[in-house]
């Protein structure tokens, strides 16, 4: 299908969260990984829809490492940003017979603000589904990380047109599926590239460890 215009884009296409059932099923049986998120990953998800049809899925997650120097770390240890601040980019996929570049617009769309709120559309979706643990501590997503694979994804274009940096290039092996198939191939270098996200409104912070504070006492 060929590119759509930015008012086909604004009439058209939209963002909406999606169940994780459904997310993990188009992943598991379109993405290249063909492998879940984790659910201690804590993974958020959201469809990608145009025309009202369900033509693919983004989902987010937060990483399986508490540290990276210089970047965060476990609060008190002295990083930037605490590991509660950092969410991984973790899986895109979009139906072959959708428009063209609408996975540029699938990258942007959750870092737009959303309903008059002055932050992006994601840090406010994905702390309401998982509210912060520790909400005395920065908790504010300020730092989203990506990889791709260097073998399928040479040039990080989707990344970089969504203005994401490149970070460094890492060595991957293949990794096995759950249920302990081998992974089809996928070794080789691994690129990362890395987002910061804009600090929240001095106002936003108080608002939300409030409604964090109320979620939590209904778990109980």
């Amino acid at each position: 299908m060929k590119q759509p215009t930015d008012i086909q884009l604004r009439v058209k296409a939209s963002l909406r969260p999606l169940e994780l059932d459904t997310a993990t099923r188009l992943v598991v049986a379109n993405h290249y990984l063909h492998r879940p998120l984790h659910p201690l990953s804590r993974p958020y998800a959201y469809g990608i829809w145009w025309d009202e049809q369900l033509v693919g899925v983004t989902m987010y997650a937060r990483p399986h490492f508490a540290r990276m120097r210089g970047w965060f770390a476990p609060y008190g240890e002295g990083q930037p940003l605490t590991n509660w601040q950092v969410l991984v980019h973790s899986r895109l996929w979009i139906a072959d017979d959708a428009p063209r570049n609408l996975e540029s617009w699938a990258m942007r769309a959750p870092l737009r603000p959303f309903n008059g709120q002055h932050v992006p559309r994601l840090v406010t979706d994905y702390l309401q589904a998982y509210p912060p643990i520790y909400p005395d501590q920065p908790f504010s997503i300020r730092l989203l990380l990506g990889w791709t694979h260097d073998r399928l994804h040479p040039n990080g274009t989707i990344y970089r047109a969504s203005g994401w940096q490149r970070v460094s290039t890492v060595e991957s092996l293949a990794r096995k599926r759950h249920g302990g198939q081998e992974l089809a191939a996928i070794s080789g270098d691994r690129t990362m590239y890395s987002l910061h996200l804009p600090k929240p409104p001095d106002w936003w912070l108080p608002a939300f460890r409030e409604r964090s504070a109320v979620q939590q006492l209904q778990l109980f």
